[in-house]
């Protein structure tokens, strides 16, 4: 059986695409898994205030689209983190395709055990990967740190936290208010 990289590769040939010379462009509409795909990250970016001298931590990262965008748009150091190994062998696979990988590298790993060393990151970057993580306190504190610190034992002590839809809940004269793009 082939694999999902090879299945990728197939894909992109009928649609014109030169596998051998592969643009971020060629590859958005098959690997950026989340609401409004490139649009998104695209629209994200600004205001989460990416620069090239930061280091970006990418949880959930899946096969790398936004990694790599953030990486050719920004020309920043992103760091891709995902739970599935078989995603981040796709994603280094199209990253090498892209001649990125002296910005950009994926790492298996857990989200709610974080294998950098202090203060590694800049800016951390979700689009959605909180939702599929059921330990969100250990998850949240993983990134952020105690909160008497106010900053993560991974995280430098200035980093931001970008993700476009959190749902959060806010007295206003008894009621809430739902959800805040950030």
């Amino acid at each position: 059986m082939t694999n999902l990289g090879d299945m990728i590769l197939a894909a992109l040939q009928p649609m014109g695409r030169n596998i051998e010379a592969l643009t971020p462009a060629d590859l958005a509409p098959i690997d950026e898994f989340h609401i409004r795909g490139p649009e998104s990250t695209q629209e994200f970016a600004a205001p989460a205030k990416v620069r090239p001298e930061r280091a970006v931590l990418g949880v959930g990262s899946s096969l790398g689209g936004s990694a790599r965008y953030l990486a050719v748009e920004y020309r920043c150091r992103v760091t891709g983190l995902d739970l599935i190994h078989a995603f981040c062998d796709i994603a280094i696979m199209l990253l090498q395709r892209l001649g990125l990988s002296h910005r950009t590298v994926f790492l298996q790993g857990s989200a709610v055990a974080m294998p950098f060393a202090d203060s590694s990151f800049d800016l951390v970057w979700m689009e959605h990967a909180q939702m599929n993580i059921a330990d969100k306190a250990r998850f949240y504190g993983e990134i952020r740190g105690p909160s008497s610190e106010n900053r993560s034992p991974k995280m430098a002590p200035s980093f931001s936290l970008a993700c476009p839809y959190i749902r959060v809940r806010c007295p206003v004269r008894d009621r809430a208010i739902g959800d805040v793009r950030l």
